[in-house]
């Protein structure tokens, strides 16, 4: 009996050290909490590792893998547009931190007006690490003024833009 005390004890020390091997903590601020339709919603992620190993992450492949977890009417997903949030990889390296912004309307279907709710969302080797709920309001906007313009590619065409302010 006392051998399988020490066996697990011993079992509780090692499972502590690897926990704190991975300590990672994921932070999300939005410079806006209110924004017009189609604006740009500006995510700001802060990985704070605390580990001894780096967090590797990129657009494909990589150990770690970061997430936008979005609603809109509650219980209602946001789907993301497949484009990758990193272009190249990234590493934070243990004992550092590292903020990265993003645009989430081109990365997913923030499309209608109305209430959201945002998560980031850090998966490394199967745990996932969690950043508070914050909430954005996307509401509609009086049009100001409409423009239309050629793009200097002639394979972009054309694009229209419009001034809104928020009503």
């Amino acid at each position: 009996m006392n051998r399988n005390f020490l066996s697990w004890a011993a079992a509780a020390v090692l499972a502590a050290a690897g926990a704190a091997d991975a300590a990672v903590a994921v932070r999300l601020k939005l410079a806006h909490s209110t924004v017009i339709e189609m604006e740009p919603v500006v995510a700001s992620v802060t990985i704070e590792n605390d580990g001894r190993e780096p967090v590797e992450l990129g657009p494909t492949n990589a150990p770690a893998r970061l997430q936008f977890d979005i609603e809109g009417s509650p219980g209602s997903p946001v789907r993301p547009t497949g484009e990758p949030l990193f272009r190249a990889p990234v590493t934070v390296g243990p004992m550092k931190s590292a903020t990265f912004e993003f645009d989430l309307i081109p990365l997913y279907t923030i499309r209608a007006a109305g209430p959201y709710s945002v998560t980031a969302r850090l998966t490394i080797n199967g745990r996932m690490e969690l950043s508070d709920r914050l909430f954005l309001d996307v509401v509609p906007g009086l049009a100001m003024g409409r423009l239309v313009v050629d793009l200097p590619d002639a394979r972009e065409g054309r694009r229209t833009c419009i001034l809104r302010t928020l009503a």
